[in-house]
C-alpha cells in the first residue's frame, strides 16, 4: 500500500481541475517564462514526479524546502507547513501534486498531495557547468529557465565568502552556503556540486532574469583535486596538557597524515602514521603552552593527494590561573546556589576596574559603546602607555572623545547589515606574560541601559589561551574582514582550570549547530534566557529535547517575543515565561543570552553557555558573534541563580525545592477501609533501565491538604536493570488514608513507576494499574486552559464512578468538570480547588455532584483555567459488588497522524476478542468511541483477526455519531462479524482531532469485573514502537495468583519480528523469546513466562523488553496481568 498524506489548502480548484492535474508531467515544462521571467503556469496546479536530490532538514529545519528532478528538469518544493511529515529522504521518489508559484524568480511547487513511489533511487548525474554559464542560466530566446533546480558541478573553481563570489576562467557566478548544511567555508581550487537556484531580488514587478547561485547540500559536495576525498573535514576532538586531539574521515583509505606547524606555512615536520585507513586521528603532542598551532591533513592515494582546510589548535596555558569570574546586572537568588554564590553589581565599574588594571595592551571590541566614564578609562590607559585598539558598531559621541585622545579606532565598513555584534575585550595578551591575560564577554553593551536597566550576563576568564583565541578574531577584523569574510581559524577547545571550555565565532563557526549539537546533551533539565530568538534549527533543537521527556523552561524578553518564537513554545506547553525586568524605566530588557544544559544537582555535565549572540538567523549568518561553553558544574549553578531571579520576575511557579528531584506523580494511593467490606492498599514498583544506580524518593502527598513543605519520608537506590517492589507503600509509612506519592528520582530518563491499588478483601482481583506520570513539564501533564475528556464511565447498579486530581504546580488551582450523557446531553459542571501539590477525589461525581441519576455510559471534560495550572486527572470504575477498580485515562487528542496507509484516521485497539479463554473463562469486549467536536463524526471497523496476515480486510459499511455524542458496542467482534474471534480492530475515522476511541476487554463470567481497559493509538502515535527502540513492560506477576499475558499488534505493511527478553524482578535474564508478525497482524502469549525457552514461574514483579530489529517495524505491544481466581485483567502499557 503507498503512502499517501492529503494537505488542503484554501483556493478555488474544481474536480475537474484536480483530476486533470493527476497525471506527471515533465518537469521542463515548468520552466517557461512570460518575457518578465515570470512562469506561465503561474498558480496552476500540476503533478510531477522524480528523485530528492537535496532532502529534508538541508536547507530549512523549519520549513519544507526540497528539490526532485526527473530527467527533464529540477523543482523546489516549498511549503510553511508540512504536507509529507515522514520527511523527504535522499534518493525518494514522488508523485506531487502542487500550486506553482515564484520568489525572487524561482519556480517553486507548493504541495497539496504528495505519494511516495519509491525509495533508493540512484542520483542523477549533476550536469557540468562553468561560471560563466551559470550566470547567464536565463534563456532570453525561449523566455525559459532549463536548469533551474537541477543537480549541477562547476570543477576547477574560487570562492570570495565576503560576497559570495564563485569564479573561474570563465568568468564570476554566485554560490551560496546555507548555514544549515554545516558546510564549511572552502579554501583553495575546489570543485562543487548543489542544486542550482536563483535568488533575483529584482522586486515585485521584476523582471527576474538573475541571481542564479549553486547551493552545496553536504560536506561532501566540495572536493579538492582527484584521488581521496574527505567526507569529513578535521576538527579538533580532544585537549589536554601539551596535547590536542585532531580527527577526520575520508571516502577510500589512505594514509593518516597531519602536516602543521606555528604559522600558516605548516613548517613543522608532518605526523605520518605509515597506516591505511577510512578513519583518522592524530594526537599533537609538545604543545606549548598558550601557543596556536596551524593543521592541515592530508588524503593521499598514490601520486594523487589533496590537503583539508587549515584548522587550528592551540596548547592549554601552563601559566594562568584558571579563574572563571561571573557578573550580573540585575537581581540574583542566592539560595539555589551550590557554594558559590552569583554576583549582581555595577558591571561598568568592573570593567572600568579591569581596564584599571592593564598594562600592556586592551583589544575592546563592542556593539553598542557609549559610557562616558568607560572611554575616560580607556583614555587614561592609553595616556600611561597601554596600547588600545577599539573596534565599535554603532557611532556615539564617545567614540569621537577617543579619536581626539588619540587611540585607534576602526569599524565595519559595511552598513547595511553586516553588524558587528560582539561585547569582548581583552586584556594584556600581546605581551607575552600569561598569568596576566583576561578575556571578558557576554551580553552587555558598554551603554546606560546594558549597565542600569537590562538584565545582563559577563564572564572574565583568566586564561592566556582563550585570549590567544580572541586576539586571532579581533586582528582579522581589524585588518578589515568582517562577516562572512572572515575565516574559520580560531581553537575551539580549551582547558582552563581544569574545566572544558569551547568557543565559536560568528558567521564562520555555525554557531546554530553548536547549539543544537550542546541541547541534545541535555538529560534532564535545560533552561534558557534569550533576548531574541527566531531561528528554526534552536527551536527544533530545544522541541526535540522536550519531546524526548527533557523537562525544559526558558525567559524571553517581552518586548523581543513580539517577534520571536515564544509563542510557538509556550504553545507546545514548554514552561517558558515574559520578564519585564524591574526597574522604572521605558527600556528594560532581558537581554542575557545563555542556557544551560543539565544544571541542578546530579546532572550530567552541567554546561553553561553565554555570549553575544542572539538565537537568529541574522546573528548566525553575517553578524560578527561569540559564545563561550564551559563545562562546569559550579559556574553553571551560578548562572542558574540569575535564572531563577529572571524566571519568579516573569511570574515562573516551578522551584527546584518542590520536589527538587526528577517527580515521577502516581495520582492516587490508599490504604485502609474503603466502600462497602473494601480494604486497600497500593503496592509501588520502580524499574531501573540505566546501567547506573538509580537513587529515589517517596513524597508523600495527602489529599486535600497545601503539600508545599512536605519532606520525603523515605529514600533509597535500586541497582542497574533491576525492580524495586514496595507493598502497601502508603499504609506502611502512613497508616490509613489516601493521596498521591511523587516517586522522586535522580534519573527521570532511567526510571519507570508503576503501581496497583487494589481491593485486599476476597473479592478483590490485581485491582487498577496507575502507571507514574513523568515531572510538571511532562506533556501528560494538564496546562491552563487545555480540556480533556475521560469516556467509558458508568454509574448504576453494578459499577461507580470516581474522579481524581492531583496538582502539580506551586499555586492553588480550580479544576471544572462538565459531565455528559451518550448523546451528549450535559448533566452541568461541578469544581474543585486543589492546594499546591495536593490532590483529591469524587466518589460518585454523577450522583453527589450533578444527580444525573443511573448513568449506563458518559463521559467527563475536565480544565482549569487557573494561570500556569499543572495536574493531572483520572477516572476509575469501581465494581460495586467486588470493589475492584479499573483506570481511566484522559483522551490523547493531541497526537499527530504520520505514516499511516488507509485515508481515513485509523485507531489500533491492541486487543480485543469475543471467546472463551483460559480457566472457564469467557470473554467479550466493548468498544467505545466519544465524538470530541460538534461535527457528526463518520467511521468504519476493521476485524484483524490473530496470528493472520490482513493486508487485504475489508472494512465494514460506514457509521456516523453526532456531535458531542458518545456509542458503546456491545462484545463488537461477535455483535458486528457474527462470529467468535480474538485478534486487533482498527476504528477508522474521518477526523481523528475529534475522537476518542476505548474499549473493555472483560471476563463475562460472574466472577468478572469491569475488565481491562485498552485505549485506541492513534495513527503513528507516540505509544507505538519503530525499529530499534526498546520499550519495557514492568511490574509484571506469574504465580499461583496471577498470570502474565503478552500481546503484540503490527500496525505497518511489513512482516516483523518482535523480540522479548524476559527478567525478574532482580534483572537477572530468563531468555528471549520471540514471533513473526504478519502485515497488520497481531499475537498473545499466555502466561508468557511459563513459555518455552523462558519456562520460568514464582515471578513477582518481574519485568520484559520488548523490540524489534526489522527495518521499517512499527508495533503495539501491552502485558495483561490476569488474576486466576475470576479471570479479571489488568492492562500494562510499555514504559
Amino acid at each position: 500500500m503507498r503512502l499517501i498524506h492529503m494537505f488542503f489548502v484554501v483556493c478555488l480548484v474544481t474536480v475537474s481541475a484536480v483530476a486533470m492535474a493527476d497525471e506527471p508531467i515533465p518537469i521542463s515544462d515548468l520552466h517557461f517564462n512570460d518575457p518578465n521571467g515570470a512562469p506561465l503556469m503561474l498558480d496552476e496546479i500540476v503533478t510531477i514526479q522524480g528523485v530528492i536530490t537535496a532532502p529534508t532538514g538541508v536547507f530549512n529545519s523549519g520549513r519544507t524546502e526540497v528539490y526532485l528532478q526527473d530527467d527533464t528538469g529540477g523543482m523546489n518544493l516549498f511549503s510553511f507547513n508540512p504536507v509529507w511529515e515522514d520527511g523527504y529522504e535522499l534518493g525518494d521518489e514522488f508523485k506531487v501534486t502542487g500550486t506553482i508559484i515564484a520568489y525572487n524568480g524561482l519556480t517553486e511547487l507548493v504541495p497539496i498531495t504528495v505519494e511516495l513511489i519509491g525509495k533508493d533511487r540512484p542520483q542523477p548525474e549533476p550536469l557540468l557547468v562553468t561560471c560563466g554559464e551559470l550566470w547567464a542560466s536565463y534563456d532570453y530566446a525561449t523566455n525559459s529557465e532549463p536548469t533551474e533546480s537541477l543537480l549541477i558541478r562547476l570543477n576547477g573553481v574560487t570562492w570570495d565568502p565576503g560576497n559570495y563570489a564563485l569564479m573561474d576562467d570563465t568568468g564570476t557566478a554566485m554560490m551560496y552556503i546555507d548555514p544549515d548544511t554545516g558546510i564549511p567555508w572552502p579554501e583553495g581550487e575546489f570543485n562543487v556540486v548543489g542544486v542550482m537556484k536563483q535568488f533575483d531580488d529584482a522586486g515585485e514587478e521584476g523582471p527576474w532574469y538573475l541571481g542564479y547561485e549553486i547551493l552545496p547540500r553536504f560536506v561532501s559536495d566540495i572536493t579538492y583535486g582527484s584521488g581521496p576525498q574527505f567526507v569529513d573535514l578535521p576538527i579538533q576532538t580532544g585537549v589536554a596538557m601539551g596535547s590536542a586531539t585532531i580527527a577526520w574521515t575520508t571516502d577510500i583509505p589512505s594514509e593518516t597524515v597531519l602536516e602543521f606547524g606555528m604559522t600558516p606555512g605548516l613548517e613543522m615536520d608532518p605526523i605520518a602514521l605509515g597506516n591505511s585507513t577510512t578513519t583518522h586521528e592524530v594526537v599533537l603532542t609538545g604543545l606549548s603552552s598558550a601557543t596556536v598551532y596551524y593543521c592541515s591533513a592530508v588524503a593521499a592515494e598514490g601520486e594523487d593527494s589533496i590537503n583539508s582546510p587549515v584548522i587550528t589548535v592551540v596548547g592549554p596555558s601552563e601559566s594562568s590561573s584558571g579563574q572563571i569570574d561571573v557578573y550580573f546586572s540585575q537581581s540574583v537568588d542566592t539560595t539555589y546556589s551550590t557554594g558559590v554564590d552569583a554576583v549582581q553589581t555595577n558591571i561598568a565599574e568592573r570593567m572600568i576596574e579591569r581596564i584599571n588594571a592593564a598594562t600592556t595592551s586592551i583589544d575592546f571590541c563592542f556593539f553598542a559603546f557609549t559610557l562616558d566614564e568607560v572611554a575616560d578609562a580607556l583614555i587614561e590607559a592609553h595616556n600611561r602607555g597601554v596600547t588600545v585598539q577599539v573596534i565599535y558598531e554603532m557611532f556615539d559621541p564617545v567614540i569621537n572623545e577617543l579619536i581626539v585622545a588619540g587611540i585607534d579606532v576602526r569599524t565595519n565598513p559595511d552598513e547595511e547589515h553586516d553588524n558587528t555584534h560582539n561585547k569582548f575585550a581583552f586584556f594584556d595578551a600581546r605581551d607575552g606574560d600569561e598569568t596576566n591575560d583576561v578575556v571578558w564577554t557576554g551580553s552587555w553593551n558598554a551603554s546606560y541601559s546594558g549597565t542600569n536597566l537590562n538584565a545582563e550576563n559577563v564572564v572574565v576568564v583568566h586564561d592566556a589561551a582563550l585570549a590567544a583565541a580572541y586576539r586571532i578574531e579581533f586582528d582579522e577584523m581589524w585588518e578589515g574582514a568582517y562577516s562572512r569574510a572572515k575565516a574559520d581559524n580560531t581553537p575551539h577547545l580549551f582547558l582552563i582550570g581544569g574545566r572544558n571550555v569551547e568557543q565559536y565565532m560568528s558567521p564562520t563557526d555555525g554557531l546554530p549547530d553548536k547549539m543544537a549539537a550542546l541541547m541534545g546533551t541535555a538529560d534532564t533539565d535545560m533552561f534558557f534566557a534569550i533576548f531574541s530568538f527566531t531561528h528554526d534549527e534552536i527551536f527544533n533543537a530545544i522541541v526535540a529535547r522536550f519531546d524526548a521527556g527533557v523537562a525544559v523552561r526558558g525567559v524571553c524578553d517581552a518586548e523581543a517575543a513580539e517577534y520571536g518564537r515564544y509563542q510557538d513554545l509556550a504553545d507546545l506547553g514548554i514552561d517558558v515565561v515574559l520578564d519585564n525586568v524591574e526597574q522604572g524605566g521605558a527600556d528594560q530588557l532581558m537581554h542575557n543570552k545563555y542556557l544551560m544544559a543539565d544544571p541542578l544537582p546530579g546532572g550530567s555535565d552541567p554546561t553553561i553557555v553565554t555570549g553575544s549572540y542572539n538565537w537568529s538567523y541574522s546573528a548566525a549568518t553575517y553578524k560578527d558573534e561569540n559564545i563561550l561553553i564551559i563545562h562546569d558544574a559550579t559556574i553553571t549553578n551560578i548562572f542558574f541563580q540569575e535564572w531563577m531571579a529572571r524566571y519568579k520576575e516573569g511570574g515562573g511557579t516551578w522551584d527546584t525545592e518542590a520536589p527538587g528531584c526528577a517527580p515521577i506523580y502516581i495520582a492516587a494511593a490508599a490504604a485502609g477501609a474503603g466502600s462497602g467490606d473494601s480494604m486497600w492498599a497500593t503496592d509501588v514498583g520502580i524499574n531501573n533501565n540505566s546501567d547506573e544506580v538509580l537513587t529515589y524518593k517517596f513524597y508523600m502527598l495527602p489529599r486535600g491538604a497545601d503539600n508545599t513543605d512536605v519532606d520525603f519520608i523515605v529514600e533509597g537506590t535500586l541497582q542497574p536493570n533491576t525492580n524495586g517492589n514496595f507493598p502497601n507503600l502508603w499504609g506502611s509509612w502512613m497508616g490509613d488514608g489516601a493521596g498521591a506519592i511523587n516517586v522522586c528520582v535522580s534519573d527521570g530518563d532511567a526510571a519507570g513507576v508503576t503501581s496497583r491499588t487494589y481491593n485486599t478483601s476476597d473479592a478483590g482481583t490485581f485491582g487498577q494499574a496507575i502507571v507514574g506520570k513523568e515531572g510538571m513539564a511532562s506533556a501528560k501533564l494538564i496546562g491552563m486552559g487545555e480540556k480533556v475528556r475521560m469516556g467509558f464511565l458508568t454509574e448504576n447498579s453494578a459499577f461507580r464512578t470516581n474522579v481524581g486530581f492531583m496538582n502539580a504546580g506551586a499555586t492553588t488551582i480550580t479544576i471544572d468538570a462538565e459531565f455528559f450523557a451518550a448523546d451528549g446531553t450535559s448533566y452541568g459542571t461541578a469544581s474543585i480547588n486543589i492546594l499546591p501539590f495536593s490532590n483529591n477525589q469524587w466518589n460518585k461525581p454523577f450522583t453527589t455532584k450533578v444527580h444525573a441519576g443511573t448513568v449506563d455510559l458518559g463521559y467527563i471534560d475536565v480544565w482549569s483555567d487557573t494561570a500556569d495550572a499543572m495536574f493531572l486527572t483520572y477516572a476509575s470504575v469501581v465494581d460495586n459488588e467486588t470493589d475492584d477498580p479499573t483506570t481511566i485515562w484522559p483522551f490523547d487528542t493531541d497526537q499527530m497522524v504520520g505514516g499511516d496507509s488507509l485515508s481515513c484516521t485509523p485507531y489500533w485497539i491492541a486487543a480485543g476478542a469475543s471467546a472463551n479463554g483460559a480457566g472457564g473463562t469467557v470473554w467479550a469486549t466493548d468498544l467505545g468511541i466519544n465524538n470530541l467536536g460538534s461535527d457528526e463524526l463518520t467511521y468504519q471497523f476493521q476485524f484483524l483477526p490473530r496470528g493472520a496476515d490482513n493486508t487485504g480486510v475489508a472494512m465494514s459499511d460506514p457509521f456516523t455519531l453526532i456531535g458531542n455524542g458518545s456509542i458503546v458496542y456491545r462484545d463488537i467482534w461477535k455483535t458486528l462479524t457474527g462470529n467468535n474471534g480474538a485478534g486487533a480492530i482498527n476504528v477508522c475515522v474521518d477526523n481523528g482531532d475529534a475522537t476518542g476511541v476505548t474499549s473493555r476487554t472483560f471476563n463475562i463470567g460472574d466472577e468478572g469485573t469491569f475488565g481491562q481497559i485498552i485505549e485506541g493509538m492513534r495513527g503513528s502515535s507516540a505509544a507505538k514502537v519503530a525499529t530499534g527502540e526498546k520499550v519495557r513492560l514492568g511490574y509484571l506477576f506469574e504465580n499461583d495468583a496471577f498470570r502474565t499475558n503478552i500481546g503484540f499488534m503490527n500496525s505497518g505493511a511489513n512482516e516483523i519480528t518482535v523480540n522479548v527478553e524476559f527478567f525478574d524482578h532482580a534483572g537477572n535474564s530468563l531468555g528471549i523469546k520471540s514471533v513473526n508478525l504478519d502485515p497488520y497482524s497481531n499475537n498473545q502469549w499466555t502466561k508468557a513466562y511459563t513459555l518455552a525457552p523462558i519456562n520460568a514461574s514464582g515471578i513477582t514483579a518481574g519485568f520484559a523488553d520488548v523490540w524489534s530489529d526489522t527495518a521499517d517495524a512499527n508495533f503495539l505491544t501491552y502485558a495483561s496481568i490476569v488474576d486466576n481466581g475470576t479471570g479479571d485483567p489488568t492492562t500494562i502499557w510499555p514504559f
